[in-house]
């Protein structure tokens, strides 16, 4: 698909042979934003859809909780009122991560979240398009100071994202399109994963950085 801008990817994957039992949500981004789910071979648009395990969704609707998140947002010194979209988004999406911390230690890996961070795309009010969030998690554990991970986010013209881990000096680029959906990382430091994101892929990576590395 990214040496074809006019294919159809719900057309692609719902014609692909050999995917029989396997399930897809497509997210089409364009002037207006369309959601497919595709099982066995068959396509329906929908406002709101699922894949995955049953009991995972079910432990999901346990999980969830009312918003409990400001009503207003200060943009450009301006309040907005928070629309329920948002506050879905904000809801779904801490369920998300309540539900990926659950089945820590489980005997199956939890899909879309890595460290429980859930990758995490929104309908952005200023760009008006597709966006992946960026996310930061810092240890406050005094017996690991250095320990977390930053999960960056390309929204160019070359999408994906690329989640760094502080103390093990390690991370991943999942570039959107790519020849490989992730490729590992032993980038020395985080400047230069993102240096590694941008020469290698095209990648924009952007999002939370520490003040200082950490001392090995």
């Amino acid at each position: 698909m990214s040496g074809n801008g006019e294919t159809d990817p719900v057309e692609w994957i719902s014609n692909r042979e050999g995917l029989d039992g396997c399930e897809f949500l497509v997210l089409l981004n364009g002037p207006n934003q369309r959601l497919f789910r595709i099982t066995d071979g068959k396509s329906l648009e929908c406002q709101r859809a699922y894949i995955g395990m049953q009991t995972d969704y079910q432990r999901y609707t346990e999980l969830r909780q009312s918003y409990a998140g400001p009503l207003v947002r200060l943009e450009a010194d301006v309040e907005i009122a928070v629309t329920e979209s948002e506050k879905e988004f904000d809801v779904v999406s801490d369920a998300m991560e309540a539900l990926s911390r659950d089945t820590v230690g489980k005997k199956y890996v939890t899909v879309g979240a890595i460290s429980g961070c859930v990758i995490r795309v929104v309908d952005a009010r200023l760009s008006k398009q597709l966006e992946y969030l960026q996310a930061v998690e810092a240890s406050n554990f005094p017996w690991e100071p250095e320990s977390g991970y930053t999960l960056l986010a390309s929204n160019n013209e070359t999408r994906g994202v690329g989640i760094y881990f502080r103390s093990g000096r390690r991370g991943f680029m999942m570039p959107v399109c790519g020849e490989a959906p992730c490729i590992a990382s032993h980038a020395a430091d985080l400047n230069a994963f993102i240096a590694e994101g941008r020469d290698n892929f095209g990648m924009e990576l952007t999002g939370g950085k520490w003040l200082t590395e950490p001392v090995l």
